[in-house]
């Protein structure tokens, strides 16, 4: 069963063994259809980020494009040498789309393409550039799978259901509701297409509809990038504290059969997963092994957090950015421009999760209004109530 994976991306399989060099270049700008980047003669205004080490460049690139940016112009000031200057540029921007933290978002990207670099210095340690990202969906259409996936939810789960049992109603809606498109035409590659539009889709569609669904239905969840019968996408689940695959595209019958669901590819372990898929065990969980339906549990049932659980007193704003701190790692900051509680579909101008070693966080607020409403998330997926700050 052949389910390719045709987003325009680049593999970072390409960004490892591809050299980049100035004679090459020339030829990378028409292959930007095709997911290769191109360096294109193109202003683009955004505040100039100053970082000092790979990491953080790394870390700024990955946050920029989880967080849907246009553009991202950032400088780097460092010690540590780049050997191929031009591949590392490629290789960041890949290798963003596998790390941990808004799968959904940074899955979008659709093409990027980089100007303005300053030529690097002799050891490649200072350089400075602009990064375009381009995305497969909207705002408008992310906010619209958002809100149908709710109303989704709220009629094939129940609080009773286990985590197992969540993933296996989330797989079988998709797998009913969507039809692969074996056309391969990219325009349906998105869970939009897949939700609200054609109702076809290829394995990036069925694995960023699986993210959404699983994650609002407070199931841990990846997707993950690799290949099966050529370039692919499927999702990684947390069940009992253990790590599996889930691949609801090769669960869907190819040709599509109406009402036929599969589960051969459910909960499956790295073992029973290797023989058909590949991927780089280094950038996702391990999935270690197999699934025992009796450790399956029920997410705890727990009142919903008032506004006391975001403290005024721990945040600030200055310049567009929201500062936020006190809280634990998996927490969720929501910023609105208006009482989401008062005001029946606000839509959010920010939301950032809490990662690993952290406390704190930044959160955009760009917005003229007089306040900001933030709600803080915890891990058990519950809402609290918005408290309002005044927006310097």
């Amino acid at each position: 069963m052949l389910h390719n994976y045709k987003t325009n991306k680049v593999l970072l399989s390409l960004a490892l063994t591809m050299s980049i060099t100035a004679s090459t270049i020339g030829n990378l700008v028409q292959a930007a259809q095709t997911g290769s980047i191109s360096i294109v003669n193109k202003s683009i205004k955004s505040p100039v980020y100053t970082v000092t080490t790979i990491t953080a460049f790394r870390a700024r690139v990955a946050y920029a494009i989880g967080h849907r940016e246009d553009s991202l112009n950032i400088s780097y000031k460092g010690s540590e040498t780049i050997p191929n200057y031009n591949a590392f540029l490629l290789e960041v921007v890949t290798t963003a789309a596998k790390t941990a933290g808004s799968d959904y978002e940074k899955n979008l990207l659709k093409g990027y393409h980089y100007d303005g670099a300053s030529t690097p210095t002799l050891s490649n340690t200072h350089f400075s550039l602009t990064y375009g990202f381009d995305y497969t969906e909207t705002a408008k259409q992310v906010a619209k799978v958002n809100t149908k996936v709710k109303e989704v939810l709220s009629q094939i789960i129940t609080p009773s259901m286990t985590e197992g049992q969540r993933i296996k109603a989330i797989n079988s809606y998709i797998c009913k509701k969507v039809a692969y498109d074996i056309s391969y035409n990219n325009k349906n590659n998105t869970a939009y297409e897949a939700l609200l539009g054609s109702g076809k889709s290829m394995c990036m569609g069925y694995s960023l509809l699986a993210y959404r669904m699983l994650t609002d239905a407070g199931v841990e969840s990846r997707i993950v990038l690799g290949i099966a019968d050529g370039k692919h996408a499927w999702n990684m689940v947390k069940v009992a504290g253990s790590w599996y695959h889930l691949d609801t595209t090769w669960n869907d019958p190819l040709p599509d059969l109406s009402g036929r669901v599969y589960e051969t590819y459910s909960l499956r372990s790295d073992v029973q997963m290797k023989p058909s898929h590949v991927w780089m065990n280094s950038l996702y969980p391990i999935a270690a092994k197999s699934y025992i339906k009796s450790t399956d549990v029920v997410i705890p049932k727990s009142p919903v957090v008032q506004s006391h659980s975001v403290v005024a007193r721990y945040m600030s704003v200055e310049k567009g950015k929201l500062y936020v701190k006190g809280l634990a790692k998996g927490d969720i900051i929501t910023v609105y421009p208006s009482n989401p509680a008062a005001l029946k579909g606000a839509k959010p101008i920010s939301i950032v999760t809490v990662k690993k070693g952290y406390s704190s966080l930044w959160a955009t607020a760009k917005t003229n209004t007089k306040y900001l409403y933030v709600t803080k998330t915890s891990v058990n997926k519950l809402q609290s109530n918005a408290i309002s700050i005044r927006n310097r």
